[in-house]
């Protein structure tokens, strides 16, 4: 216990140095603190196979110490990556130097950050037909970042990873690992075209003319369209004809006699076409909405 303790100590004292920390802190400083962080880290894992040993521990127990140990990991954890990017920080201010920037110029634009930097990463829920988007963001943010280390790229995936995925990574995890492990169960093509289809031909039937509905059906329409798209699979027209007569059927009877009363030439239309007369369908039933709210008003003044 006295060797958590004295583990938990230190690892406040490295916190409240990175607080504090400026680009007044020396860059050999900052190595060895990173040496001394990577040695707490090992500590960790010899902690808890010690712990494990131990025969005199309740099995009670044993979670609630695992825990207490993973959430010692996670802070040296965001500590190394800090660390790293306060380094990273100097060598980019080092090539600076070596292209002819003046140190009075350094010295008024260039400031060292004692934080890792808001990304905004994409989150990844595990839905099969997020995964492919969620996979081009993330490679093009931090997989194939060459500045990021291997620990740093691992605590941006772990932090991108919510709900049904969060619990594929286990605390044994490298990048490669993780990463891997998620490619395999969820870069599924077949089940993501599958499943954007899907998304268009299982759209309720709209019962009544509203404006709502209809922006409902031309949303689900064009972005899983443009998912399709990304996925390699384009539209053409025969793609074009059945899709237009399948969403026909979803539409209320009155949007249907609109589009057969604006439609009279015996041209085949595209899909585009078709989205757009949705799009004006729902600014009609906007406005006369609007009107229908204004007179109601008015008449209730009167």
């Amino acid at each position: 216990m006295k060797s958590k303790a004295s583990l938990k100590g230190k690892i406040t004292r490295f916190e409240k140095f990175m607080e504090t920390a400026n680009n007044d802190v020396d860059l050999v400083e900052l190595k060895v603190k990173l040496k001394n962080i990577q040695a707490l880290q090992k500590k960790v894992d010899e902690l808890r196979s010690a712990y494990y040993a131990q025969s005199d521990i309740k099995d009670d127990d044993l979670p609630i110490i695992d825990d207490d140990l993973n959430h010692c990991d996670d802070r040296l954890e965001k500590l190394e990556v800090s660390i790293e990017i306060l380094i990273n920080s100097y060598n980019k201010l080092k090539s600076a130097k070596a292209v002819n920037v003046t140190e009075s110029n350094l010295n008024e634009n260039f400031q060292i950050k004692t934080k890792i930097p808001p990304l905004v990463l994409p989150e990844f829920s595990g839905k099969y037909e997020e995964f492919s988007s969620f996979k081009t963001q993330f490679d093009d943010l931090i997989t194939n970042n060459v500045h990021l280390s291997h620990s740093q790229k691992l605590y941006y995936l772990r932090s991108c990873l919510t709900n049904d995925a969060k619990p594929l990574a286990s605390n044994f995890d490298n990048f490669e690992s993780l990463y891997n492990a998620l490619k395999s169960r969820y870069d599924n093509e077949r089940l993501s075209v599958d499943i954007h289809v899907q998304n268009i031909l299982n759209f309720e039937k709209i019962q009544y003319e509203n404006a709502k509905d209809i922006r409902s059906i031309t949303d689900c329409i064009q972005k899983n369209l443009r998912a399709l798209k990304v996925l390699k699979y384009e539209q053409n027209k025969l793609c074009d004809v059945f899709l237009i007569n399948i969403l026909l059927q979803k539409l209320d009877k009155e949007s249907r006699k609109n589009f057969e009363l604006s439609h009279k030439s015996k041209v085949v239309l595209t899909l585009e076409e078709f989205i757009k007369f949705l799009e004006q369908r729902e600014s009609v039933l906007l406005s006369i909405n609007k009107n229908i709210a204004t007179g109601t008003l008015i008449s209730a003044w009167k």
